[in-house]
C-alpha cells in the first residue's frame, strides 16, 4: 500500500515565508555593501581635499562618507534582524 504525504498548507506557507525574507536580507546586504564601497570612494575625495588644502572640501566629503557609512550599517542591521526572525 502506499501512502502519500500531503504537506500542510500552514508549514509552506512559513517555508515560502522564510525564504523571502531571507532573499530580502540578501538584497539589504548587497545594498549595504555597495554603501560601504561607495562610502570608501567618498574617503578617498576627502583625502584629496585634504591633501590640496581645501578644509571645506574635506569637511562636505567626510560628511557624506560617514552619512553613506550609517546607511550602510542600518542595511546590514536590518538584513540582520530579518535573518534572524526567518530562522
Amino acid at each position: 500500500m502506499i501512502t502519500a504525504t500531503i504537506p500542510c498548507p500552514a508549514h509552506q506557507k512559513s517555508t515560502r515565508f522564510n525564504q523571502t525574507a531571507l532573499r530580502r536580507a540578501l538584497i539589504l546586504r548587497a545594498q549595504g555593501d555597495i554603501l560601504f564601497a561607495h562610502a570608501d570612494e567618498l574617503e578617498r575625495y576627502r583625502r584629496a581635499c585634504s591633501a590640496s588644502e581645501n578644509p571645506d572640501g574635506a569637511e562636505a566629503w567626510k560628511r557624506l562618507a560617514n552619512h553613506t557609512r550609517t546607511e550602510a550599517e542600518a542595511f546590514h542591521s536590518r538584513a540582520n534582524l530579518i535573518e534572524s526572525h526567518a530562522k
